[in-house]
């Protein structure tokens, strides 16, 4: 090689250096990688787009949009911001009518 460096589009480094990456994040982003690595590193999409952990038993079967704020999930914007920048990736999808879909996320830092 001629010393050329992998980047990404956004000029990061294709491996970030977790300190680095983690100073990136948001407050809501980083709570939900506190939350998923207390779950199997894995975060699972429920009906509504809302994201928490895969067995959560009060998000079954309901409107996730109808909760108070005693139940810690996260929106799709959230998700999409940790994969975004390495901190996560998608590792499940559905397909649905209008596509597929992510349907479940594993933290890779």
């Amino acid at each position: 090689m001629l010393g050329l460096k992998s980047v990404s589009m956004s000029g990061w480094p294709l491996r970030k250096p977790l300190l680095e990456m983690e100073k990136k994040l948001t407050q809501t982003m980083q709570q939900a990688v506190d939350f998923a690595r207390a779950h199997d590193n894995k975060l699972t999409r429920h009906p509504g787009g809302i994201w928490s952990g895969k067995e959560h038993p009060d998000l079954v079967g309901i409107d996730c949009y109808s909760l108070d704020d005693t139940y810690l999930r996260f929106r799709t914007t959230t998700i999409q911001g940790l994969v975004s920048r390495g901190a996560a990736e998608y590792s499940d999808w559905k397909e649905g009518p209008s596509g597929r879909f992510p349907v479940e996320v594993t933290l890779t830092m």
